[in-house]
C-alpha cells in the first residue's frame, strides 16, 4: 500500500457491550456476551411448546439489546416512519454519527466530503412487516425506503450530509472487512479525505432461538468454540460497528487521535478451487494473506497476532489454520510465536459485521498492548496440527510487548476473502501533558433538546472526573470543531479539569427561545464605547496572551508611528499602573486598541448586524461599517486629538479645518446599519458620508442613554460592548426589554489576570445566543489535537410494530402508557365520512376532523397543532404524496404538491379543501 491509513474514530454496539469501552471490558475479562432466552420469553413471541422441547432448538444468541429504541426526532423522522425503518438502519445512523464524533468530525461545516462504505444483513425486519402488516400499507413509500438494505448507506449519507462515495457491499460474512479495504482504496485514490467503513447486522426478531441440525453450522450446545476439539458450530449474533479512516500523514498533520494504523489490505475470491460453492478454500485464503503481506510491506516474522475468522465449525477452522500455516511458514523461516484469537467465541457470529468486529477487537488489543482470551477454548482440535507450528491459541490475558502488528481475517460464504494488517498508533503522537496551570479554555456543548443537553453535561462531568490529567485545550478544540451545533447550548471557561467540573455543575441550563437561531447569521450588534486610560491593563493582558490581538495592535501602532513619528508601543507597554500622556497620543492609542479588538472579533464572528459608537467609539464604528478605511480614520482621529488638546473645540476655524480634513478622504456607504450616538437614532447613508456629520460630532454633545431601546427591538439580538467599559449595561434602564444574557460587556470590572477569561466567556455567550463562531481563529496552539470524548446522548424512544399498531414509549420512563398509533391505511381512507350539513362552519369542522386523522396517521403522531407545518414536523415529499392520495380517496379532490406546499398545515388545508368542494377552486 503506497500510504498507511489511520483509524481515527470508532463506535459500536455489541452483544453484552453498549459501546467500545464496554466491549473491551468484556473481552479482557473473558466474559460472554451471549444471552440465553427463557422459555416464557420465547413462548410470548410465538415459539410453540413443541419447538421449545425439541433438543435441536438453541435458545442462545448474541443480542445488542434495546434494538427497537431510536432517537427518531433527532434524525427528522415522524413516529410512523421511524417505526417502519429497519432497526439495522436506525442503529446504524446513530453509530455512524457516534464514530464521526469520536473522530472529532461530527460537524458538517467545513468538513471535506466523507465516503461511506457499508454493509448489512438481509432485512429480516421486512419479512417481519410482511407477516404483520396489511398489503396496502406495505406498498407505501416509507416501507420500501426503510427496509431495503440497498438504501442504508444512501439514507445515512443523506441524513448526515456525507458527500463522498456511498456504497453498499455484499460478500456475505466477509462484507464488513471488504468495506475497510474499499474505504482504504478510496482514500489512497484521493476520492475523499475521510472514509467510514461500517456494518449493521440485526436479526429480527432478535430475541429468538435457532434450530441446529446435522450438517448445518448452528452449534447445538449454544457455545462457539473456535479451534477447540469440542467445536460444534456457530452461535448467531448481532452487532453494529463503524470506523473512521484517514490517510496517516494527513491524520498526523490534522492532529487527529489515532487508534491504530492499517498497513495494508487485500481481497480476493476462491473461484472454483473448492469442494462446493459454500465451502472455504485453502488456496484462496493463502493468496489473500500473501497479497496483504505484500501490500503492507511486511514479512511473516514481524507479525505478532492474527484475529482469525474462527467460526468454530469442523470444516472451517482446520482449513483456515492450514491456510495460515502455509502463508506464514512458506514465506520464510518463521520461528517466532504468533497468537491466534477469534471474537466469535465471546459474542457469536455477527454475520455481515463479523470482520469489523474482529478488527475493532484487534485495534483495542494493540492500543492496550494486551492479548485477550478466546473463551471456551480448552484443547486444540486434532485436525489443526497446531503443535508443530509457530501458532498458538490465545486463551488467557497476556501482555503484548513486541511485534505489535496484527492480521485480521474475514471469510465469506461464496468465496470472497479479506485480510487487513494493523500496527499500533505511532508513539510520537502521544503528547506529554503540561501539568502547570494552563490558559483558560472555552468548553461548548449543544443538543437538540434541553434534556439531552443536561445528559451531555453530566457525561462530560463524568469524563473530567475519570480523566483529571486530560488536555483541556484538546477537549475544548474537539468540542468546538468536532460537534454539530444544535439549538440548546451551554458554554463555560475553565483552566483545568477540576475547574471544568465545578463550572459544569454550577452552570444552570435553562430553556430558551431558539426557533430563529438557524435563520440568523449575524445576530449581534457591536457597541464601541471607548477604552479609557484606567483600564489599559486589560488591553496589555490581551496583548501578551492573544497573538491575534498582538498582531493587530502592532500593525496599527506601526501605522500611527508613520503618521505621528511617535512610539506608541513604548507608551502602551511601559510597566506602570498610571497612564499620563498628552491627548495628542492618548486618543489615537485608545482608538487603535478598540479597532484591534474588533479585528480580532471579526475573525471569530464576522461582520455585525449593526454598529453604534459613543464619542471616540463612533469612529471605530464607522471604520467597522466601512465608512472610512483604517488609515483615513487614524489620520482623522489624530487631527481630532490635536483640536481637543489645544482647547480649540469652540473655534469655527478649527471646525472647518477638521471638516476639510475629513472631506479629503474617501467616504463610503456603510455596509451595515449605523446608530448615531449623538443624533440618537439610525442615520442614513447620506448623513454618514457627509463631512458635516463628523464636524457636528466633534462640537456637539451626545446622550446615548434615552435611545438605547432602539437597539433591542429584536429579542434574539445580542449587544456586544467591544470596549473595556460597562457603559452598555449601565445605560440600559429597562433590562426587561432584553434578555440579560444578550447584553455582553466582557471587560466590565475586569480584575488583573482575568481579561482572557472574560474574552472567552463573551465568545461563549455569543455562541450560546446563536452566533456562528469561527473556532479556527480562536485556538492558541498549533499543536492542539482532537481527542475521543463523550458523544451525543440520544434520547431514544421505543418503536415497535404489531399487526395494527405502532407503539412508541419513552426509554427513560417505561411505566408511561404507550402511545398507540393505528397505521392501518384501510381505516385511514374508509373510516371517516363528513356529514352532509348546510352550515358552513359545521362542514369546515368535519373536513378538519377528516384531514386531522389522515394527517396524524400519515406522520404517526397525534399530539400536533393544526398550525404545524407538515414539512417541519417530520413530513417529506414521499409522505406528502401518500397523504395527498388519502385525501383524494377521502374527499374526491386532486391537490398538487405545489398547492399542498402553500397550504401545508391542517388549518390552511381544511380551508382549501372546503373551497374546492364548494367549487371555488379547481
Amino acid at each position: 500500500m503506497k500510504e498507511k491509513i489511520a483509524i481515527v474514530g470508532m463506535a459500536g454496539r455489541f452483544p453484552g457491550a453498549k459501546n467500545i469501552d464496554e466491549f473491551w471490558h468484556l473481552l479482557k475479562n473473558g466474559k460472554s456476551g451471549l444471552t440465553e432466552f427463557s422459555s416464557a420469553e420465547l413462548t410470548s413471541i410465538g415459539i410453540t411448546s413443541t419447538q421449545l422441547d425439541d433438543p435441536a432448538y438453541v435458545k442462545v444468541r448474541g443480542v445488542i439489546g434495546e434494538e427497537e429504541y431510536f432517537d427518531g426526532k433527532f434524525f427528522g423522522y415522524s413516529n410512523a416512519e421511524a417505526a417502519l425503518l429497519d432497526p439495522q438502519g436506525r442503529v446504524f445512523l446513530e453509530c455512524v454519527l457516534g464514530a464521526l464524533e469520536d473522530a472529532g468530525y461530527g460537524a458538517t461545516k467545513g468538513r471535506s466530503p466523507v465516503g461511506l462504505f457499508a454493509t448489512a444483513r438481509r432485512s429480516e425486519y421486512l419479512e417481519f412487516l410482511i407477516r404483520n402488516l396489511k398489503d396496502e400499507l406495505l406498498s407505501t413509500p416509507f416501507v420500501m425506503d426503510g427496509t431495503y438494505t440497498d438504501f442504508i448507506a444512501l439514507r445515512t449519507s443523506f441524513k448526515l450530509d456525507l458527500k463522498g462515495p456511498s456504497v453498499m457491499v455484499g460478500t456475505a460474512c466477509s462484507s464488513s472487512l471488504v468495506t475497510v479495504h474499499l474505504a482504504c482504496k478510496s482514500l489512497l485514490n484521493e476520492e475523499v479525505d475521510i472514509a467510514i467503513a461500517g456494518a449493521t447486522s440485526i436479526s429480527w426478531p432478535p430475541r429468538i432461538g435457532r434450530f441446529s441440525s446435522p450438517g448445518n453450522i448452528i452449534s447445538p450446545s449454544g457455545e462457539c468454540r473456535p479451534f477447540d476439539e469440542s467445536a460444534d458450530g456457530i452461535v448467531s449474533g448481532d452487532a453494529v460497528v463503524c470506523i473512521v479512516l484517514k490517510r496517516l500523514k494527513q491524520a498526523i498533520s490534522d492532529g487527529d487521535h489515532i487508534y491504530a494504523v492499517i498497513r495494508g489490505s487485500a481481497i480476493n475470491n476462491d473461484g472454483a478451487d473448492k469442494m462446493n460453492f459454500t465451502a472455504p478454500s485453502v488456496d484462496g485464503q493463502v493468496r489473500v494473506i500473501k497479497s496483504t503481506l505484500k501490500a503492507a510491506n511486511l514479512s511473516p516474522q514481524e507479525v505478532g497476532y492474527i484475529e482469525a475468522h474462527g467460526t468454530g465449525t469442523l470444516l472451517g477452522d482446520p482449513i483456515e489454520m492450514q491456510a495460515l500455516i502455509e502463508a506464514f511458514t512458506n514465506s520464510g523461516n518463521q520461528t517466532k510465536r504468533i497468537g491466534i484469537g477469534a471474537v466469535k467465541s465471546s459474542i457469536g457470529h455477527t454475520d455481515a459485521a463479523a470482520g469489523l468486529v474482529g478488527l475493532v477487537k484487534t485495534v483495542l488489543c494493540l492500543k492496550y498492548k494486551t492479548l485477550v482470551p478466546t473463551i471456551n477454548f480448552k484443547k486444540a482440535s486434532p485436525y489443526l496440527d497446531i503443535e508443530s507450528t509457530p501458532f498458538y491459541i490465545c486463551n488467557k490475558v497476556e501482555q503484548w510487548e513486541e511485534r505489535l502488528i496484527a492480521g485480521v481475517q474475514s471469510l465469506g460464504m461464496g468465496g470472497t476473502n479479506a485480510h487487513v494488517f494493523l500496527e499500533r498508533a505511532p508513539s510520537v503522537l502521544r503528547k506529554l501533558k503540561n501539568h502547570k496551570k494552563s490558559f483558560p479554555q472555552l468548553i461548548v456543548l449543544s443538543a437538540k433538546t434541553l434534556s439531552a443537553l443536561q445528559s451531555y453535561r453530566l457525561s462530560l462531568i463524568e469524563y473530567f472526573i475519570k480523566n483529571p490529567d486530560c488536555s483541556l485545550e484538546d477537549i475544548a478544540w474537539t468540542l468546538q470543531i468536532g460537534r454539530e451545533p444544535h439549538p440548546y447550548r451551554l458554554a463555560i471557561v475553565a483552566v483545568d479539569s477540576q475547574d471544568a467540573v465545578q463550572k459544569l455543575l454550577q452552570r444552570e441550563v435553562l430553556p430558551s427561545n431558539f426557533e430563529v437561531l438557524p435563520k440568523i447569521n449575524n445576530n449581534f450588534g457591536l457597541i464601541f464605547s471607548g477604552i479609557t486610560t484606567t483600564n489599559l491593563h486589560i488591553m496589555r493582558e490581551l496583548y501578551y496572551t492573544l497573538e491575534s490581538f498582538k498582531k493587530e495592535v502592532d500593525l496599527l501602532f506601526t501605522a500611527l508611528k508613520d503618521i505621528t513619528n511617535q512610539n506608541f508601543h513604548r507608551i502602551f507597554l511601559r510597566d506602570s499602573t498610571k497612564f499620563n500622556v498628552e491627548i495628542l497620543m492618548e486618543y489615537p492609542l485608545l482608538f487603535s486598541l478598540e479597532l484591534a479588538l474588533y479585528k480580532m472579533w471579526y475573525k471569530l464572528g464576522g461582520r455585525p448586524a449593526f454598529v453604534a459608537g459613543v464619542k471616540l467609539g463612533e469612529y471605530t464604528a464607522a471604520t467597522v461599517a466601512g465608512v472610512f478605511d483604517e488609515r483615513s480614520t487614524l489620520e482623522i482621529v489624530c487631527m481630532r486629538s490635536q483640536i481637543i488638546q489645544t482647547n480649540d473645540r469652540q473655534s469655527q476655524e478649527a471646525f472647518q479645518q477638521f471638516k476639510s480634513k475629513v472631506a479629503s478622504f474617501p467616504l463610503f456607504a456603510p455596509q451595515v446599519p449605523f446608530f448615531s450616538s449623538f443624533k440618537g437614532h439610525w442615520i442614513t447613508e447620506d448623513q454618514l458620508i457627509s463631512p458635516q456629520y463628523w464636524e457636528d460630532h466633534l462640537c456637539q454633545p451626545s446622550d446615548f442613554s434615552p435611545n438605547i431601546s432602539q437597539l433591542t427591538i429584536h429579542p434574539q439580538t445580542t449587544l456586544i460592548e467591544l470596549s473595556a467599559t460597562s457603559f452598555l449595561r449601565d445605560t440600559i434602564k429597562q433590562p426587561e426589554t432584553i434578555n440579560p444574557q444578550h447584553i455582553l460587556t466582557p471587560f466590565a470590572n475586569t480584575i488583573e489576570g482575568n481579561a482572557l477569561m472574560n474574552w472567552l466567556e463573551m465568545i461563549g455567550q455569543c455562541w450560546v445566543n446563536g452566533t456562528d463562531v469561527n473556532w479556527h481563529a480562536l485556538t492558541r496552539s498549533s499543536n492542539v489535537k482532537r481527542c475521543p470524548l463523550p458523544t451525543y446522548p440520544f434520547e431514544r424512544m421505543k418503536y415497535s410494530i404489531s399487526r395494527d399498531q405502532v407503539k412508541t414509549q419513552n426509554q427513560n420512563n417505561r411505566n408511561l402508557v404507550s402511545q398507540m398509533i393505528n397505521i392501518d391505511s384501510h381505516n385511514v381512507t374508509q373510516g371517516l365520512h363528513y356529514p352532509s350539513v348546510e352550515h358552513e362552519s359545521s362542514k369546515k369542522e368535519a373536513i378538519t376532523i377528516g384531514i386531522r386523522e389522515i394527517w396524524f396517521k400519515t406522520l404517526g403522531c397525534n399530539t400536533l397543532s393544526d398550525k404545524d407545518n407538515f414539512f417541519e414536523i417530520g413530513g417529506n415529499s414521499l409522505l406528502a404524496v401518500q397523504l395527498l392520495y388519502y385525501l383524494k380517496e377521502k374527499f374526491q379532490v386532486n391537490i398538487s404538491i405545489a398547492k399542498f406546499e402553500n397550504n401545508a398545515n391542517i388549518e390552511k388545508l381544511a380551508l382549501y379543501i372546503f373551497h374546492m368542494i364548494d367549487g371555488e377552486f379547481t
